[in-house]
């Protein structure tokens, strides 16, 4: 299995089960989980905007997480006008 931690900068009306989906549609078969892991909120990150943090769980045949992270990401913000927050992928 391989893991990565996700932060996904979203409108605050987007609930997180619109991300966990996002997610399980770009890794398909290969999830094997998604848990919400954080929200945070603060007028420092925009106005009506909130972060959004998940623990993905995924088959390794996948890839390294750095790779699917950025596959996950992308995919993210095209769907759902969010930002993901930068940096590297924190293996779990």
């Amino acid at each position: 299995m391989g893991s990565f931690d996700i932060s996904v900068l979203v409108q605050e009306d987007t609930g997180f089960s619109a991300v966990q989906q996002a997610i399980a549609e770009t890794l398909g078969p290969d999830l094997i989980a998604v848990h919400l892991i954080d929200i945070y909120a603060d007028k420092s990150l925009g106005k009506n905007r909130r972060s959004l943090a998940f623990r993905v769980v995924y088959a390794s045949s996948r890839g390294e997480p750095r790779t699917v992270w950025e596959e996950v990401g992308g995919h993210v913000e095209r769907k759902l006008d969010a930002v993901v927050r930068e940096g590297a992928p924190n293996s779990a």
